[in-house]
């Protein structure tokens, strides 16, 4: 089966990383910057998967709350620095891909 991923995360070091982990996985990635680009991605491709960073730059609130509103969202997992009042899966940086990788494996 094939698994796809949408990495949106402003930080260039990071996000590399993150797509590294993951294709070391076989799954297959996709990078944005921001919110804006990952909705043009999502209007053109299905992803099993969308890590966002949760922070000013990628507008991620805006970014859950249209995959949340989607009947067939993509697994979501919020990369932050802080901790998540709401429901939503996330991973707190710093992380190691371990975590990261158990995270997109649920």
């Amino acid at each position: 089966m094939r698994r796809t991923a949408l990495v949106v995360e402003s930080h260039h070091d990071l996000r590399s990383a993150i797509v590294a982990a993951l294709t070391r996985e076989h799954i297959e990635c996709d990078a944005v910057l921001n919110g804006e680009a990952a909705r043009l991605r999502l209007r053109e491709h299905e992803y099993q998967y969308v890590l966002v960073d949760d922070d000013e730059a990628t507008a991620a609130t805006t970014l859950l709350k249209d995959l949340a509103a989607q009947p067939d969202a993509p697994q979501i997992v919020v990369l932050t620095e802080f901790d998540r009042q709401d429901d939503t899966p996330f991973l707190r940086k710093p992380f190691d891909s371990k975590e990261l990788l158990a995270r997109v494996k649920r």
